[in-house]
């Protein structure tokens, strides 16, 4: 028999004798621990006579022990030296195999692959003590916890280098705990112990940014979704309120960060390797569609899977992303406004939070960011040319986007910021129709008309008649700088009102059915009220009993919701006269942002 089947016999046959001996040791010998933690190589012995063979007892033993962070046992280790042992243990641990009982038949060379498949990675264990010691400490932080934070600050550089350079099993489906230890050992850190963690963090050697950011494309569910998106979007969305805990603002004041521009190509490189230490390096096409792709994979998972809360950070994340990417790393907001996976999974965050059946603030929150983003981008993707705005809106239209603003519109219709929002989005759309494909066209044609949100939208305008000439006189402010387009005004209300119309205008002109998603050319018979101009239909069918409620008010209750809306609107003289009294609105290009 060998030395090292030797060694795996005395390691199967001691377990209970050595688990039993370290459990003591933890406890009186807290210095011996660190020795034996520190060891390397087979053959290697220390003062005491232990080996690397008591490293898994150690840890394993550790693992209890860092529960009870407040104890006296913990206080002892970490003053011993243990969290330098641990990263040390993580920088220096060899690759986990399967261990195998000689008295039992070996298994196949496929059998052992699917083994080694579901072994932890070998750095996993000492950064799990960690971790949970940093979950279980005392706050406010005391002597013990500030001694953690520096002596991981110490090794976190050659930490982070190592599981970059070997993300082992890791990536695998299953790793979950695996892709949330780093971010979450920095999370906690920083937020609960010490934000001068920041100060390694900006260093261009650290790897944490990279590390976080392949753990995020990689994420299967909430916590390493939620976790490393977490650590990366304080850093991206600089001064939020909602990333940016207050304990950071004294050390920030006196320690500015970077901007988000310049830490973005540390966070991108997470994306541009593959798992395979054999793989070429993605090209900036290809990370960039793996940065997209990950996203629409991550907002796509079931409801079990993801809170609003998760969605709200995917979204954000994607933004942020997109948004710092427009000049230091370009190739991504062109992925990502044509991506329709991308888009599909942002309508679908918005609309699961407006349909939501107790609506709380994350909800709000969640439909406000998609709003604001998507009327950023309707400005943004000019820059990107006639392609790629055919390939957002058909994205767009193709997601729902049309639909979820029409069932969230009470959520934002009355905030300033979301009226604008609106009028960005649409004005868009107008501005764009003669520049679109024949595909596009034809998919945002099958999205009107909306006589549903033209009803909503009139409830929200309210009664104008005593003020003919308020909108004008709310442009002019704006015109000329004594009012910013952000002050509360119904301006945008109207603005919004006004630009269905028009949209439903510019692409009812074709002779199309007015039925919305009917192709058929408008060869049937018209609206039966008098005074609704140019509504026709190609079929009884689609016209669905047609009969004006005013002259048949039993009939209302057999028609579906968008014909009895139009019968609202086209019987509306009032409507149509805001529609011809106020156009100079379309013209929104010389206002900012939302």
């Amino acid at each position: 028999m060998n030395s090292e089947s030797l060694a795996v016999q005395n390691f199967l046959s001691g377990r209970a004798e050595r688990s039993g001996k370290w459990k003591s040791l933890l406890k009186s010998d807290p210095r011996r621990v660190v020795r034996a933690l520190t060891l390397t190589g087979f053959s290697a012995e220390s003062i005491d006579g232990d080996t690397p063979w008591d490293a898994q007892h150690i840890l394993l033993e550790l693992e209890d022990v860092s529960k009870n962070a407040k104890g006296e046992v913990w206080k002892r280790l970490v003053n011993a030296g243990l969290i330098g042992a641990l990263c040390d243990n993580v920088v220096k641990m060899g690759q986990v195999g399967v261990m195998h009982d000689p008295s039992t038949p070996r298994p196949s060379k496929e059998e052992l692959q699917r083994l080694q498949k579901q072994l932890p990675s070998p750095w996993y264990y000492p950064l799990a003590v960690i971790c949970s010691g940093l979950d279980n400490c005392a706050t406010p932080p005391g002597a013990t916890e500030m001694r953690v934070a520096e002596d991981l600050k110490k090794h976190w550089h050659s930490v982070t280098e190592r599981v970059w350079s070997d993300p082992s099993n890791s990536l695998e489906a299953r790793a979950t705990f695996e892709r949330s230890v780093v971010a979450q050992i920095v999370g906690r850190v920083l937020t609960a112990i010490d934000p001068s963690l920041i100060e390694v963090l900006m260093d261009k050697k650290d790897r944490t940014f990279a590390v976080c950011m392949r753990n995020w494309l990689y994420s299967e569910g909430h916590m390493d979704c939620y976790l490393n998106a977490s650590v990366l979007l304080p850093f991206l969305d600089q001064g939020s309120p909602f990333y940016t805990p207050p304990s950071w603002k004294p050390y920030l004041e006196r320690h500015p960060m970077p901007s988000a521009e310049v830490l973005l190509p540390r966070m991108i490189e997470g994306a541009s390797r593959h798992p395979e230490a054999s793989a070429k390096k993605r090209n900036t096409e290809q990370t960039a569609a793996a940065i997209v792709a990950a996203s629409a994979k991550h907002l796509a998972l079931p409801e079990t899977a993801l809170t609003i809360l998760d969605l709200s950070l995917e979204v954000d994340l994607v933004r942020a992303l997109v948004d710092q990417a427009k000049t230091a790393f370009p190739a991504l907001p062109r992925a990502a406004y044509k991506s329709e996976s991308l888009w599909e999974g942002v309508v679908r965050a918005m609309r699961r939070a407006a349909l939501a059946k107790k609506r709380k603030e994350k909800d709000y929150e969640v439909i406000m960011l998609v709003l604001s983003w998507c009327a950023k981008v309707s400005k943004r993707v000019q820059e990107e040319g006639a392609k790629t705005v055919d390939k957002l809106i058909y994205a767009w239209t193709t997601a729902g986007l049309l639909d979820v603003l029409e069932e969230s519109l009470d959520f934002y219709v009355d905030q300033t910021s979301g009226g604008l929002g609106l009028v960005m989005i649409l004005h868009e759309l107008i501005e764009s129709i003669p520049k679109l494909s024949a595909k596009t066209t034809t998919a945002l044609r099958a999205q009107f008309p909306r006589p549903h949100l033209v009803t909503q939208l009139k409830q929200a305008v309210g009664n104008v008649d005593d003020d003919p000439l308020f909108y004008q006189r709310e442009i002019m402010k704006i015109d000329s700088g004594e009012q910013s387009p952000a002050a509360p005004s119904g301006l945008w209300k109207h603005g919004a009102l006004e630009m269905v119309e028009s949209l439903t205008a510019l692409l009812g002109s074709s002779g199309q059915c007015a039925r919305r998603g009917c192709a058929k050319p408008a060869t049937g018979p018209p609206c039966h009220v008098e005074r609704c101009e140019g509504t026709r239909y190609c079929s009884t069918a689609c016209m669905e009993g047609c009969v004006c409620p005013l002259r048949d008010p039993s009939s209302r209750l057999t028609l579906n919701r968008d014909w009895n809306q139009h019968w609202e609107v086209c019987c509306d003289g009032d409507y149509k006269r805001i529609i011809e009294r106020n156009n100079a609105i379309l013209d929104m290009n010389r206002y900012g942002t939302v």
